[in-house]
This record gives structure tokens, C-alpha cells and sequence, in this order.
């Protein structure tokens, strides 16, 4: 098993999770709790789901839990 920082995979995941995490910094307060939270939660659990996936000897249901994630995203971001 390879180490889970080495997989391109979760560099991005994890990269992506950080740029949510410094852009609810940036947001108002009465955003930062509701939004924030809706923005970063999904984020870091899609990088929960690589590192799980990794380790785990049955890779199939997490990344399925992980495609689902971003399909999720995709529709709630795209309207």
C-alpha cells in the first residue's frame, strides 16, 4: 500500500479541501457558520473517502461514496 500523500487523487482532494477551508475564512460571519459549514463538510469528507479507500482492501464502496459526494456537489454547485 502506497502512502495516501503520494496518490494524485488526494493531493487534489486534500488542496481542494484547504482552498474551502482559507475561503470560509474570508466569508462574513453570518455566512461563515451556514455556508461555510455546507461548503467545507462535503470537502473534507471527500478526502476522508480517498484515505479510506486507500487503506481499506475493498476500494469499491468508498470511492462509490466518493462519486456520489461529487455528484452531489456538482448538482448543488451548478444551480
Amino acid at each position: 500500500m502506497s502512502w495516501f500523500q503520494h496518490l494524485p487523487l488526494f493531493q487534489r482532494c486534500y488542496s481542494f479541501s484547504k482552498e474551502i477551508y482559507c475561503l470560509k475564512l474570508q466569508l462574513p460571519k453570518n455566512l461563515k457558520h451556514d455556508l461555510g459549514s455546507d461548503l467545507f463538510t462535503p470537502a473534507l469528507r471527500s478526502t476522508k473517502l480517498v484515505i479510506f479507500a486507500n487503506g481499506s482492501e475493498s476500494k469499491e464502496k468508498p470511492l462509490k461514496e466518493l462519486f456520489l459526494e461529487v455528484q452531489v456537489w456538482v448538482v448543488a454547485t451548478s444551480r
